[in-house]
């Protein structure tokens, strides 16, 4: 598949990892997010999954604090996304 589809045109943090590293993206949703329950099980259930999937995310592009970082922020940002959805039923 095509490896990156525009991501920065994304609305929001979910559509920007859908178009961001695709391939990644597809591996870390079927290896560990899913396996890890994905979205089912509750909000605070899925939350946990993203922040767990995004930080080894981060550790898979450098084993240095700032990529941990990194990946915690965006599991937290996507947790936070759709807490709205959630909230706002978008």
């Amino acid at each position: 598949p095509i490896n990156f589809n525009s991501p920065y045109k994304a609305r929001n943090i979910s559509e920007f990892w859908r178009n961001w590293h695709i391939t990644l993206s597809n591996f870390l949703r079927d290896y560990i997010y899913i396996p890890l329950g994905g979205n089912k099980n509750g909000y605070a259930k899925q939350s946990s999954n993203l922040l767990i999937t995004m930080i080894i995310g981060g550790f898979w592009h450098g084993a240095g604090w700032t990529f941990l970082l990194w990946g915690f922020m965006h599991g937290v940002f996507l947790s936070v996304s759709h807490f709205f959805k959630i909230v706002l039923k978008i």
